[in-house]
């Protein structure tokens, strides 16, 4: 695998998405614009909203970008090994897709730039699909399922389906696995059955990194566990909401995001996302002011690092200190 410095690792992105023909954005502010769902912006998805629901987009229909978030909804997980409040996520979208091989295009890119461009091992990497609903009646996504099977094959990995991952982890050797609408579909009512008439939404299928090979065989993608650390999320947004069924879209949309720490961190091969590039300094100026080594308290360590890290960023998309809401003032809010 190539180390790679954070500036580093954003231009092997950018520059790969470009070259296959996608057209850069830059960031959008961490407070939202025109947008009062949300007090910061917590997803790459949330400034292509209008792209996504029929409006075009000035630059293209495929688009990439590097998006500064803050998710404060896993606060409480923060100091652990892995969890964020501020991060970025790569982004590469695709609005009225061509519904013959949308799929096949967004796999191929993201296994390409993974495999090939980063040299991550696709012996760690895995695999989760959805499954299907007879109640909704949903299809099981068979095409990804093909495709990322395909993948497995040309590096000579058998690419073993588990449709039963809570029961069996890893233990029969699964690379793919298959879970329900909660795990494995995307919209932005969270469950299928709360969408809106009118909503476009889909299958997702999620991309994890083996941080510990040889682990707990009935540890999978979606346990408790530490072992997988999700790397990506391809969202195949194909279907609309219409009354109580769910229709095909003719154009669909293609939504992925990726945590470029979280990929730093499989580039480092080890468990810790503090451990990557993006704090070595502040862990270093930290460490200088109290005294203490990061390994002699690491949750209190990791805690300061995230937190400081957001407030700076913050501070400099124009937030103002203070103690309630988002902790800036808005004209008319």
């Amino acid at each position: 695998m190539v180390k790679m410095t954070p500036d580093e690792l954003r231009k092997s992105y950018i520059d790969f998405m470009k070259g296959i023909g996608a057209s850069q954005v830059p960031s959008s502010s961490l407070l939202p614009e025109n947008d009062p769902s949300t007090l910061f912006t917590g997803s790459g998805m949330q400034p292509m909203v209008p792209y996504l629901l029929g409006e075009k987009h000035p630059i293209g229909n495929e688009i990439a970008n590097i998006q500064k978030c803050l998710r404060t909804v896993d606060i409480d997980e923060v100091g652990d090994t892995s969890h964020l409040t501020f991060f970025e996520m790569i982004g590469r979208w695709e609005f009225k897709a061509n519904e013959n091989n949308y799929k096949k295009k967004q796999i191929d890119a993201i296994w390409n730039w993974h495999i090939i461009e980063l040299g991550i091992d696709p012996g760690r990497l895995y695999i989760s699909a959805f499954i299907g609903s007879d109640d909704l009646n949903i299809q099981k996504d068979t095409e990804a399922i093909q495709i990322w099977s395909e993948k497995f094959k040309s590096v000579g990995i058998e690419p073993i389906i588990e449709d039963d991952p809570y029961k069996y982890g890893t233990s029969r050797g699964g690379k793919i696995f298959l879970y329900d609408e909660k795990e494995n579909w995307w919209c932005r009512a969270g469950s299928p059955l709360d969408m809106p008439v009118g909503e476009p939404g889909g299958p997702d299928s999620e991309m994890f990194y083996d941080l510990e090979p040889g682990g707990d065989s009935l540890d999978h993608p979606a346990s408790v566990s530490e072992r997988f650390l999700e790397i990506g999320n391809n969202v195949f947004m194909c279907y609309k909401k219409e009354d109580t069924r769910f229709v095909k879209m003719q154009n669909p949309n293609i939504d992925y995001g990726g945590g470029l720490e979280r990929i730093a961190t499989a580039l480092n091969g080890e468990k810790d996302i503090y451990n990557t590039a993006f704090f070595l300094n502040p862990k270093k100026k930290l460490m200088e002011l109290s005294g203490k080594q990061y390994t002699d308290d690491l949750k209190s360590f990791r805690i300061i690092l995230d937190h400081v890290r957001a407030a700076t960023f913050l501070i400099n998309d124009g937030a103002e200190p203070a103690n309630s809401d988002a902790g800036y003032k808005q004209e008319g809010y």
